[in-house]
Order: C-alpha cells, then structure tokens, then sequence
C-alpha cells in the first residue's frame, strides 16, 4: 500500500525560535492541520508551502521535531524553578501543548541532568536551607524531599546539619501563648508537647523544649 502524501499548505514564523506548520493529505478537504516546530527542525528539512512529503516521511519529522519540543521545554521548566528529574518528568508529562512519548520525555530529562540542572544533593541542600524550612522538622523536610523524588542519600546528607530545635521552640512559643508561662499545668505541657510531636519534631528535641519552657518564659 502507498503511502499518502502530504502538502504543507503554509509556515508562519513565531517568537522563540519556533514555526507553525499547516498541513494536509494531498486533496483533503477543510481546514489544514497545524503543529508549531523548532524552526531548526524546519530548517534542517526544509519546510516550505507546498512541499510534498510521504507520511512515513512526515511522522519521522513530527517525531524528531516534537522531541526537540521536550528539550526545549525541559529548559524552560528548570529555568523557571529549581525541579528534580522526578518534578520536571511530571511537568513534560502535564504539558498541554505537546503529547510527548515517555522516550522522548527521558531523553530530555537526561540531557537536563548531563548539563548539571538536576543535582540531587545540590537541590536537597537548598530545600532544607531556604528560608521557608526554617520551621520545619526533619521528619516534615524528609517527607517533603521524598515526595520530591530526591533519593534517601541525598536527603541524609542535607539533614546532617539541620539542627530543628531553634524551629521546635518557634513552635512552642507560638503554642505558649495560649497557656500560662509562669506555671504551665501537666495537661497544658503535654498540650505543647502533642503539638510539637504533630509537628514532626523528634522526642529528644521535644523534650529539651519541654525543659526549656519550665526554666523560662520566652
């Protein structure tokens, strides 16, 4: 069986380096398909109004231009924020624009990584540094991590210096304003202390807390 053959109908240039392609089986009747390239791509083969290609042809430029797309947008997705390959595989997956095949996506994840963007102590570290962790626990921050497809080593090695007791005592001078200071009772103590636990802090840490609210009033 023959091939169909395929007419590019018109190319219009876009911003970013980028074209959109109108196109159609030979003969068809209505409006033309349209799928946006790398203008590379479009360069490289070619692509002009009233070219003719087969559609083995065509799919093979589709596919090699739509893969480009996945690069293209796999750099713009960490130049946005810092992701992990985790993150950025579920942003390619999520993207509206293109339909991305799970090979064309682990290619772009892997030329991301090679370049350096996906270091996962380097974003472990900054997880756990960033002004928003200050007031977290190292259960809390390692459970975050873990869902951010940061492996256990790397989350290990951010967490050997995080000390959470200056964030445990945020925590009970927020909860201590609601108890007596100068003789807090047995119930309101465990109070202080079921919120710290809530809060993931560990007992060692709840504990020197617990102390420390008993020796001074904050």
């Amino acid at each position: 069986m023959l091939d169909q053959v395929i007419v590019i109908k018109n190319i219009q240039g876009r911003a970013n380096d980028q074209v959109v392609v109108e196109y159609s089986q030979e003969n068809a009747i209505g409006k033309p398909d349209k799928i946006r390239f790398p203008a590379e791509t479009a360069l490289k083969y070619s692509i002009r109004r009233q070219l003719v290609l087969t559609e083995s042809d065509w799919e093979i430029i589709k596919t090699e231009a739509i893969g480009l797309q996945a690069k293209i947008k796999a750099f713009a997705l960490v130049a946005q924020r810092e992701r992990t390959a985790f993150e950025l595989t579920k942003a390619l997956k999520s993207t509206k624009r293109f339909t991305f095949t799970d090979q064309m996506i682990e290619v772009a994840v892997a030329r991301v990584e090679e370049l350096g963007y996906l270091d996962q102590d380097k974003i472990a570290h900054h997880h756990v540094t960033r002004s928003a962790s200050t007031l977290k626990s190292k259960r809390l921050l390692r459970h975050q991590m873990k869902g951010r497809g940061i492996s256990d080593s790397a989350i290990e090695t951010s967490l050997d210096n995080y000390d959470e007791m200056p964030a445990a005592l945020m925590h009970t001078q927020k909860q201590c304003k609601v108890i007596d200071l100068n003789s807090p009772s047995p119930g309101q103590l465990d109070q202080v202390k079921q919120h710290l636990y809530r809060k993931g802090f560990q007992t060692a840490t709840i504990e020197l807390c617990l102390q420390t609210l008993t020796k001074s009033n904050f």
